[in-house]
């Protein structure tokens, strides 16, 4: 990796948790010099704008954000097991990055806002959704839920209901939210098995 390519990556990682934590649209090219501690020319002499800058932030965000539970969840065997996994780590793990999770954080600023940023979002949140369809493909097939349950339908009910409870736990501050949305997760995903 060549030095420029090191500033440049290095420009991303401390850029992502200013975008993840203030967003793009309050996001000043003052704070990101303050970040990275390169002068305005620094930064543009890597990126051509704020926001390609954004956009590699957040790609970067994210990789972190969700690798390390979906590279968790998958040195288990079995779908269901990982089903279950996915949602334990979901509730126990820290989130890696100030400010929460990147894909929630910029699909809300982005809704009506900057349109490349609400697209990437968008196809993060579609990557998460299949990965976690993909274990329930497998414990449908290995016979560990019904043949009425839908791997895509509950991948997303899984996923939605656990963004939400963070959502609300950032909101209010009750860190047993999520805990409790997870008990009630694994809980439905106990209804949905042949293996009782």
């Amino acid at each position: 990796m060549s030095k420029g390519d090191k500033t440049r990556q290095r420009i991303i990682e401390k850029s992502a948790p200013v975008f993840n934590q203030l967003g793009y649209g309050s996001t000043s090219m003052s704070t990101l010099m303050e970040a990275t501690g390169l002068e305005k020319g620094g930064l543009y002499r890597h990126f051509s704008s704020k926001e390609e800058l954004a956009c590699e932030a957040f790609e970067y965000a994210c990789r972190i954000s969700t690798e390390a539970k979906f590279l968790a969840t998958e040195k288990i065997e079995g779908g269901y097991s990982r089903l279950e996994e996915y949602i334990r780590l979901f509730i126990s793990k820290r989130p890696p990055l100030a400010g929460g999770c990147p894909i929630f954080n910029t699909a809300v600023e982005n809704d009506d806002g900057n349109p490349v940023l609400k697209k990437k979002a968008r196809f993060a949140y579609k990557v998460c959704v299949d990965r976690i369809a993909v274990y329930a493909v497998q414990a449908k097939a290995e016979g560990g839920l019904k043949e009425t349950v839908d791997p895509h339908d509950l991948a997303g009910f899984i996923f939605n209901c656990l963004e939400g409870a963070l959502i609300a736990q950032n909101l209010t501050g009750d860190r047993e939210i999520l805990q409790r949305a997870g008990s009630h997760l694994l809980n439905h995903l106990k209804s949905q098995t042949t293996l009782n």
